[in-house]
């Protein structure tokens, strides 16, 4: 079976090579630049007995190396007459005048076949994953109708920027005898695509893996693009897991932990459940960790309370802690006078109580906040050493205060230096305006409210001038406030 398929190969390759003229000679111009650098080559392909040979009769680089121009004609090696019989067939061959997945050979039985396959290229692009997750994400994979789709958002660059990092240029032109010609273009598209032969646009992804066999290796970066053809699967998974299932995971991962979550309904109204993947401003996840936005009949309107609950195995971390903490938190936060009658004054208006597992403050939140005595007295030690300590702040130049106010914050926080055991009983929680404006705040055992750092033009009913920053990015100020909202100075 395997000699008679070898001959019927054999036969099929002498009758495209049979079929297609060859050219006496084919010229190259391969272009490419990058931000500073750039690479320009030309290859003539001689025909010659029974090869073209490759000779190099231009190249000129403009890199970190330096600018480099040579015109001299150097031997590069030679390609088969079958090669370029190929080549020129594929490019004259009107099947695939559009773009698709059947023309580079898969099709729906090959993608149910290889569903495992698929899959493995993506699961290294999200850290947990959940059996609903995977069910979901392998139907996504092999549903034909989502390939298109990634081939143009891929290949074509649809929706995309039309900013680019870089370009290229790329064209083959053939001599035949009798002085007839013809001219070959990629585009700037993954793999070249569409190339152009003439006017006529071809989509056949044999053009691009014969130019990559046939191009001598060279500093530019068409060969690379020409020569992706093979891992053109794992990307257009990438491509749908980017377009049609990232957004969902999120979403899909608390269901595997419904029985959990059901267990909240007993005290609280569940406005949404969503992995929360993020590093920063709440905490630092060490493992998957859903963010439950919660409402009580017994909270004031315009406060929710949003519960950061870890996975544990194949569970989520026990429920009952925020049961039995919950009307403590409330009645210290609706307790603050000042800021509950903001929250009346416009709708909308929200603050937002932070839970952790088991506490309404996490070590994260501490240690960003009060940092620790052995980074208090990094800082001591850095300050003596700088003279910062001989004068009063307002009489050390600019730079020294600047320098002052991110060592403070690096190695002290707020710089209160409390016990962390004492601020284990500490409340974190946001407040945001009707502009958007964001505030993090944090509620000290002794019920003193402290705005830790904000975002926007304002925190709570004060202009950032006021707490001497720009209004742009994060400010961190560290300002304790008294019942009446005054800041104590």
């Amino acid at each position: 079976m395997k000699k008679g398929l070898l001959a019927c190969f054999v036969l099929v390759s002498l009758y495209c090579k049979a079929q297609t003229p060859l050219p006496d000679s084919l010229i190259i111009s391969d272009n490419s630049w990058a931000f500073s650098d750039s690479y320009s080559y030309k290859y003539a392909l001689v025909h010659k007995g029974t090869v073209f040979q490759i000779y190099q009769v231009q190249s000129k680089t403009n890199s970190r190396r330096g600018d480099r121009i040579s015109n001299k004609k150097t031997k590069k090696g030679s390609v088969s007459e079958d090669t370029i019989a190929e080549l020129i067939s594929a490019f004259n061959d009107l099947h695939y005048s559009k773009l698709k997945l059947s023309n580079f050979d898969y099709d729906t039985n090959w993608l149910n076949n290889n569903r495992n396959s698929l899959f493995g290229f993506i699961k290294p692009r999200y850290r947990y994953w959940t059996d609903l997750q995977i069910q979901f994400t392998k139907e996504k994979l092999t549903d034909p109708s989502n390939y298109q789709n990634a081939l143009n958002r891929l290949i074509l660059r649809e929706g995309y920027s039309e900013l680019r990092d870089g370009g290229m240029s790329f064209d083959v032109v053939a001599y035949f005898k009798g002085g007839g010609r013809q001219i070959y273009k990629a585009s700037e598209n993954t793999l070249g695509m569409p190339w152009k032969v003439d006017s006529t646009k071809t989509f056949n992804p044999a053009i691009p893996k014969l130019v990559f066999e046939i191009v001598p290796a060279n500093d530019g970066f068409n060969k690379a693009s020409f020569g992706q053809s093979g891992t053109l699967m794992k990307r257009l998974a990438e491509q749908i897991f980017y377009d049609d299932c990232e957004a969902d995971l999120r979403k899909l991962a608390p269901l595997s932990f419904k029985n959990e979550t059901d267990e909240l309904k007993k005290e609280f109204e569940i406005i949404g459940i969503e992995e929360y993947p993020y590093f920063g401003r709440y905490l630092e996840p060490k493992t998957q960790t859903f963010r439950i936005t919660l409402k009580n009949k017994t909270l004031q309107p315009g406060i929710k309370l949003q519960y950061f609950i870890s996975r544990v195995n194949n569970t989520l971390y026990p429920r009952d802690s925020l049961f039995k903490d919950f009307n403590e938190i409330r009645d210290r936060i609706q307790g603050l006078g000042f800021l509950m009658d903001f929250l009346k004054q416009d709708t909308a208006r929200k603050l937002d109580i932070c839970y952790f597992d088991n506490n309404a403050v996490n070590a994260y939140n501490i240690d960003g906040f009060n940092k620790n005595p052995v980074s208090w007295k990094q800082y001591d030690d850095y300050a003596k050493a700088m003279g910062w300590d001989k004068k009063p702040r307002n009489e050390l130049n600019p730079s020294d205060q600047n320098s002052i106010k991110t060592s403070i914050y690096l190695d002290c926080g707020c710089n209160f230096r409390l016990d962390n055991k004492y601020l284990e009983k500490s409340i974190f929680f946001e407040l945001i305006d009707e502009d958007g404006n964001s505030s993090i705040w944090l509620l000290l055992p002794d019920n003193t409210p402290v705005l830790w750092f904000f975002e926007g033009d304002k925190a709570y009913k004060y202009d950032s001038s006021v707490f001497g920053t720009d209004g742009t990015s994060v400010q961190f100020v560290c300002k304790k406030f008294k019942g009446d909202g005054s800041i104590i100075k």
